[in-house]
Order: structure tokens, then sequence, then C-alpha cells
């Protein structure tokens, strides 16, 4: 899902990827904001970016 949120995916759009719901999505994203204790997508996308091999 961060994955998903790294490549600027909505909500919606991954909700739709996952057939889940849009508010199911956020619930996660949320969480996953919590885990890396970082506000935006932008914070959560570069600390994703920055973890992958080479």
């Amino acid at each position: 899902m961060l994955a998903a949120v790294a490549e600027g995916l909505t909500n919606r759009e991954i909700g739709q990827r996952l057939f889940i719901s849009e508010r199911t999505i956020g619930v996660h994203v949320s969480h996953i904001f919590d885990k890396l204790q970082v506000r935006t997508r932008v914070q959560a996308s570069a600390i994703f970016l920055r973890s992958r091999p080479g």
C-alpha cells in the first residue's frame, strides 16, 4: 500500500486496485503514517523510496 502512495495514487485509486473501500485505505494509510511518524504522503513516500535497494 505504501508503494501505491509513493506512486501518487489517491485513496480511491488504491481502493479500486485492491477491491476495498476508500475509507479502509484511509485507515491503513493513517496507521502507516503513525508507524513512520510522518504527517504527509510526501514524507511517507520519501521514506519508502529511500528504503528501497539500489
